[in-house]
């Protein structure tokens, strides 16, 4: 046995002298050995790293839309004026712990708002959803037009018809360009701008889910005022 110890001392003694030659320094065994804490750290680390930059990208994303002077319909646009109780405000609130309420049970962050028939109030809806929204604070909300036939966002909020979606269908603009902001902290816009063709053939193209994919983690929620279905 002791020829044996002998010779792996001896082994041992030529490895580390090998290794001191090569300028190769010994790893003590600790580190060999698998840590879960570490992969833990590790795992933080990458994302709190990666955080800064998501947020850095979705503000300057959001710093190169347009800033424009809206001018919003005061019967219509209930949250605009200032009031606390005015008539429909509460009807609004309360939607909107609904919609809260229905996110806890499944993911949910984007909102299709339509109507069987024409004039029956989903501009409104959308529009008012969206700012009583974004009244909550670092709620951020998007609400595009996408009733390109007909589109009525734009007058309601007293804002800049184009360029719109139909520019981005189009390959004509990018998401920044065509997305707007006014006086409500918070509140985008996307119109529907200048319709120039078949609206079915330019949302099938596949440029709007696309965009949806873009925006989508920029903003608590995204209200779409679609056509009437009739």
């Amino acid at each position: 046995m002791s020829r044996i110890h002998e010779a792996l001392r001896k082994a041992e003694q030529e490895r580390a002298m090998a290794q001191s030659r090569a300028g190769v320094e010994t790893a003590p065994a600790a580190v060999l050995e698998p840590s879960t804490d570490a992969g833990v750290v590790t795992s933080a680390a990458v994302l709190s790293a990666a955080a800064p930059s998501m947020a850095l990208s979705t503000d300057v994303s959001l710093a190169r839309s347009r800033q424009t002077r809206w001018n919003p319909d005061p019967k219509t646009m209930l949250f605009f004026g200032g009031e606390e109780h005015a008539p429909g405000m509460e009807e609004f609130r309360t939607l909107r712990s609904r919609l809260y309420q229905a996110r806890e049970k499944q993911p949910l962050s984007k909102l299709l708002v339509t109507s069987a028939l024409p004039k029956e109030g989903k501009s409104f809806t959308s529009a008012n959803l969206a700012q009583v929204i974004v009244r909550q604070h670092g709620k951020r909300a998007l609400v595009i037009d996408a009733d390109l036939r007909n589109p009525q966002l734009h007058g309601l909020l007293g804002a800049e018809p184009g360029p719109g979606l139909c520019e981005y269908l189009r390959s004509e603009s990018d998401e920044c360009s065509i997305m707007q902001h006014g006086p409500m902290e918070n509140l985008f816009f996307i119109p529907a701008g200048k319709n120039s063709g078949n609206p079915a053939e330019l949302v099938a193209n596949g440029r709007m889910k696309f965009l949806l994919s873009r925006l989508e983690p920029m903003f608590d929620w995204i209200i779409i005022d679609s056509p009437p279905s009739v």
